[in-house]
């Protein structure tokens, strides 16, 4: 009869990795076997019947299928912890990204905010000095447009001193009052202003 080889009934080619754990499994098994009959006190020539037996079983009796379906589990719950690691690597990475991406844009988010309260500043400057040139040039055409009296009562009151305010009054007053009396009365009035002027009454100039 033909021998048959286990290493070449569980393993197809060398990337056939189910087949080499299958395989690896199975010398597994037989190691314990020979090392128990070992602690036994079994002759080598005895542990050398009994692996032979065990070899012959495993290929005669359709056991070869045992050892891959457990090396399929394993490699299954291999690739599924891989899987697992993988994901939370990933997961973990994508959060870090995410974290970093918030965070360079909440940076640009507040530098545009920045930019545009600068920008807004400026604007209400600018606005506040043309409203300052807007109501300056309206007085000053309101005043350019009042008439004698009124710029005269106006230069009056912005500050001139008061002995020259006190006689343009007097003058005014005067002026109206000559304006209603008559031509004797109004010659009068002009001679006393005169003599007060030189300094002197009517009667020491008269003497």
């Amino acid at each position: 009869m033909e021998k048959k080889w286990v290493f070449e009934e569980l393993v197809e080619s060398d990337r056939d990795f189910v087949g080499l754990i299958a395989y690896a499994l199975y010398k597994d098994q037989k190691h314990r076997l020979a090392v128990s009959l070992r602690e036994q006190g079994k002759t080598e020539e005895e542990i050398a019947d009994k692996v032979q037996t065990f070899h012959d079983s495993v290929i005669h009796s359709g056991h070869l299928s045992d050892y891959t379906d457990k090396s399929t589990k394993l490699v299954e719950g291999l690739v599924e912890e891989v899987e697992k690691e993988l994901g939370k690597s990933f997961d973990a990475v994508l959060a870090q990204f995410k974290a970093e991406n918030d965070k360079k844009k909440n940076k640009e988010i507040a530098a545009y905010k920045n930019e545009i309260d600068v920008i807004k500043k400026a604007h209400e400057k600018e606005l506040k000095g043309k409203e300052r040139s807007i109501v300056n040039k309206v007085v000053k055409f309101q005043v350019s447009e009042k008439g004698v009296f009124e710029k005269l009562w106006l230069w009056i009151l912005s500050g001139v001193p008061s002995a020259v305010a006190t006689i343009l009054i007097t003058a005014v007053v005067y002026a109206g009052a000559l304006a209603l009396v008559s031509d004797e009365q109004r010659q009068k009035v002009f001679a006393e202003v005169l003599y007060k002027m030189v300094g002197q009454d009517q009667d020491s100039i008269k003497k």
